[in-house]
């Protein structure tokens, strides 16, 4: 700002003479205007370049901050959503893992039945099996080998029901049943049998990276054993008896 007036001011100032008025400067005001100038136009003092670059640089700063916190809200729900799912994978395993426990007991009562022509009964399924080889979850978290394990298995178990089915469809038609089909389909449920054994294993191996799997005390052994010897004695029913009750033919 430079100092002096400049010939539109000197007009005013003339035309306010004539109505006593006007700016009165004293020695003090020009002392104030020129510290203030001398302060206002030092080094110190931030240009109009230095503005732009805290502007630029505000404006930056809110964008990445923006973008950052983005970002992470993202991570954090993705990351959320991929423990969920992993969480559901693991309690998933854990319902087949005793799925499968019964299905082996179902399979040895059946291929000691077999013999007897008496495993019409028996019902050779595995639903939560079915569900998890059919979802994402077991190739996005499982081992290779596990999958695959887990894949044969299911289809041994739709193997064994089909032919127990069939078995089940000639003894409604009162047709003979040859040995040999006998024999098939406890080749069948033996092959399922040994198969469930094995993929037991690895479950519990699975299992046991969630800190998940099948509990067994000493009791819960004793339990099962007596429980297997009172089902099994000679007094107990087999499932070619016909029901309490009921009249023979």
């Amino acid at each position: 700002m430079r100092s002096g007036v400049s010939y539109p001011e000197t007009l005013i100032l003339r035309e306010l003479a004539r109505f006593k008025r006007g700016v009165i400067e004293t020695e003090h005001d020009r002392a104030d205007i020129a510290n203030f100038q001398a302060v206002t136009t030092s080094p110190a003092a931030p240009s109009s370049s230095d503005v732009l670059r805290f502007f630029t640089a505000s404006v930056l700063g809110n964008l990445v901050g923006t973008l950052v916190g983005g970002f992470l809200a993202f991570q954090l729900a993705h990351w959320q959503e991929r423990k969920r799912a992993r969480e559901e994978y693991a309690r998933l395993l854990s319902a087949v893992r005793y799925e499968l426990s019964e299905l082996h007991s179902i399979c040895e009562q059946a291929i000691d039945a077999a013999s007897r022509n008496s495993v019409t009964s028996y019902e050779v399924e595995a639903p939560a099996l079915t569900l998890l080889v059919s979802g994402a979850a077991l190739q996005a978290y499982a081992p290779h080998g596990l999958t695959v394990v887990l894949r044969s298995l299911a289809a041994f178990v739709g193997t064994a029901n089909t032919v127990l089915n069939h078995f089940r469809l000639l003894v409604a038609l009162n047709q003979p049943v040859r040995s040999n089909r006998i024999d098939l389909l406890r080749r069948h449920l033996e092959r399922l049998r040994s198969g469930i054994a094995n993929a037991e294993t690895l479950i519990d191996r699975e299992l046991a990276r969630f800190k998940r799997g099948v509990i067994e005390t000493e009791q819960d052994r004793a339990d099962i054993a007596n429980f297997q010897a009172v089902t099994t004695s000679p007094g107990a029913p087999s499932s070619s008896d016909p029901p309490r009750g009921s009249q023979a033919s």
